[in-house]
């Protein structure tokens, strides 16, 4: 099979995201074209083992990663397997995240959780890794120009009080991060994740949390609202420095005090990233 230059590109992008689904592939290498020739190609691919096929998405959209020969062509011989279904969503949820930020200029240095867990030789049988706090990712962010480490979790499904308790009670002793940013699916979740972190006692070095809903961070990227644990609410280009935000209008600069986080939108939160 004879590669050709988008060929490469997606190759590349699998290798920096792990795993992307099909819709976010058409998105980012195949716009203006059908969706069946996409398709066609994605599946030669796969047949020569450039990229292998996961599934586990709720609408069964199929997703993609690196497969053996991918990684060799580009220079990777540490391609990451996703065999495990239920975290399908969530991986390809992360990517989105990732793909959203990234297209306003914001957050640089990024890590996934996976590639957390490699530096840290993370092993399931080591008793100290069994209860360590791993965000889902780390990111550089700038505040007036200054930068600072974020650590940002996706939230789709409720983690029970306990839990939340004590992921909560050791970000609270993570002097490293300035800031923990949470993207939830729904608002009952973003409205549970800031009730149960006031509850957790703080230090003056603790990070400072931010709640914002994946559907507004899709649908309004930089202008999207973003909570504080106070429940105060201001855009996304308030909170970070965007690099692109001026290509869009600024709402108000001044926050907004609201009685938790509203559910505008909510019906389209739950719903997979493509």
């Amino acid at each position: 099979m004879i590669l050709q230059s988008r060929d490469r590109k997606i190759l590349s992008s699998l290798s920096r995201y792990g795993i992307l689904s099909s819709g976010q592939i058409g998105e980012l290498f195949f716009k203006s074209i059908r969706h069946t020739t996409m398709m066609r190609r994605l599946r030669l691919l796969e047949k020569g083992n450039f990229i292998l096929r996961a599934r586990g998405m709720p609408d069964s959209m199929s997703v993609w990663y690196l497969g053996s020969k991918g990684a060799k062509t580009i220079g990777r011989d540490d391609a990451i397997r996703y065999t495990n279904q239920n975290i399908i969503h969530h991986e390809v949820t992360l990517s989105e995240v990732r793909l959203v930020l990234e297209s306003i200029g914001l957050g640089h240095d990024f890590t996934t959780e996976t590639e957390l867990r490699r530096q840290y030789e993370w092993r399931r049988d080591d008793p100290e890794n069994a209860t360590r706090v791993i965000p889902d990712g780390v990111f550089v962010a700038e505040k007036s120009g200054r930068p600072h480490a974020v650590a940002l979790e996706i939230e789709l499904q409720p983690k029970n009080h306990a839990r939340l308790h004590k992921v909560f009670t050791e970000y609270a002793g993570m002097s490293a991060f300035k800031r923990v940013f949470y993207v939830t699916g729904t608002s009952e979740i973003a409205n549970l994740v800031i009730n149960e972190w006031n509850k957790v006692r703080r230090f003056e070095d603790s990070p400072d949390l931010f709640v914002c809903l994946l559907g507004d961070l899709k649908k309004d990227r930089e202008n999207s609202r973003v909570f504080d644990r106070n429940a105060l609410q201001s855009p996304l280009h308030i909170i970070f420095d965007c690099k692109k935000s001026l290509l869009s209008p600024k709402p108000t600069d001044s926050r907004q005090t609201t009685q938790g986080v509203s559910g505008n939108g909510d019906e389209e939160l739950s719903r997979q990233a493509s």
